[in-house]
């Protein structure tokens, strides 16, 4: 049985190949959201700059890297969602 719901996804760029994963999964998309806002949270600590659209997504950026997340519905094609 699948269970339906939420994938927390990151990707990192600016590397030779766009490394994208999902993190977790959640049973809700505001579980899911406060999972993306902790972990944009985590990159401010870290001395990236921040930015998040409130329950969808972050990039965060400094002058080497990129790190983007994003909630999508399980199943999701994250190459569909980036591309709107």
């Amino acid at each position: 049985m699948r269970l339906v719901g939420w994938s927390a996804r990151r990707a990192l760029a600016g590397q030779p190949e766009r490394h994208e994963d999902a993190v977790s999964t959640f049973p809700t998309r505001e579980a899911c959201a406060a999972a993306m806002h902790q972990e944009a949270q985590a990159l401010e600590k870290m001395g990236l700059r921040v930015t998040e659209v409130p329950g969808a997504s972050f990039e965060g950026a400094d002058a080497g890297r990129t790190m983007r997340g994003q909630c999508l519905a399980e199943g999701a094609d994250p190459r569909a969602a980036a591309a709107k």
